[in-house]
């Protein structure tokens, strides 16, 4: 009876001793030891309010944060003639995903940030902000041609305006509407299929690199 008793502690201390291991091995793949707290960013979790893109809802307004991340997935050859220094924002930590696209995008001068140092990355972004990003973006080597207005709500004398219709003559733009809405936030499902529109419809020897 006492070596049954023996043997039931012998598997119990087993059965713990593997589920320690296999727990320990768990938490070295998610990104560091299991019993220590590993980084925000090895986790791919938000960081103060933002987002990564991969885990942004659709209908949701997208962050400027999201916004750079998405520039930079659309249109890679931005990476290339990469230049420094960097640009450097006092509320953009290395936890958040989006760090090394909103400086590359900044100093390309695609993206820029405010007079008192800071970015904004969990600010959402107009829809006029954003056409202007995306021409920076796809149509910076483009014909210098001039566009006709197609949106009512869109002045000629704005400063989204050339943005605006170099990007409709492109069909980056949903289609049927008379009205731009350029104040109007941008959402995250909206952005995607603008970016699709952009790479398909857009030469890419016009694209920004």
């Amino acid at each position: 009876m006492k070596n049954k008793k023996f043997l039931s502690v012998l598997v119990v201390l087993g059965v713990l001793v593997a589920g320690g291991v296999a727990l320990v091995v768990q938490g070295q793949f998610l990104g560091g030891n299991m019993f220590s707290k590993a980084p925000l960013s090895a986790y791919n979790l938000p960081v103060s309010g933002v987002k990564p893109l991969s885990v942004a809802v659709s209908g949701a307004s997208i962050s400027r944060a999201q916004f750079a991340e998405l520039l930079m997935k659309a249109n890679p050859l931005v990476m290339k003639g990469r230049v420094t220094p960097e640009c450097t924002f006092s509320d953009v930590s290395n936890a958040i995903p989006a760090k090394n696209a909103i400086s590359v995008l900044c100093v390309k001068g695609v993206l820029k940030g405010y007079a008192d140092g800071t970015f904004g990355p969990a600010k959402t972004v107009n829809r006029a902000e954003a056409a202007v990003a995306f021409y920076r973006t796809f149509l910076f080597s483009g014909p210098d041609t001039s566009y006709s207005g197609v949106y009512t709500d869109v002045q000629l004398s704005s400063w989204y305006a050339l943005p605006v219709n170099a990007l409709a003559h492109y069909s980056v733009f949903e289609s049927g509407n008379s009205s731009f809405f350029p104040s109007s936030s941008l959402s995250v499902s909206r952005a995607k299929t603008w970016a699709a529109n952009a790479v398909k419809n857009i030469p890419s020897s016009y694209w920004l690199k």
